[in-house]
């Protein structure tokens, strides 16, 4: 007899993306903050938080298309 399932696929999928989304929320309002404290001018803040929404954006389209082949959707 098999062990019984704890979680299923898309629950855990669920689970680690919902962690990534609020990691993201949490990063864009302590990031500056931190570096503030770090010693960062108003310059080097807004350079960083420029540079994470940049990364952000340029990786949505390869991170769907993964998510559509890993998931078998799409057309």
């Amino acid at each position: 007899m098999s062990p019984p399932i704890l979680a299923d696929k898309a629950f855990v999928r669920a689970t680690i993306t919902n962690f990534f989304f609020f990691f993201s929320l949490n990063c864009f309002i302590l990031l500056p903050l931190y570096i503030e404290g770090i010693g960062g001018s108003e310059v080097e803040i807004g350079l960083v938080m420029g540079v994470y929404n940049a990364i952000g954006i340029l990786c949505q389209p390869s991170w769907a298309r993964w998510s559509m082949r890993s998931d078998g959707g799409g057309s």
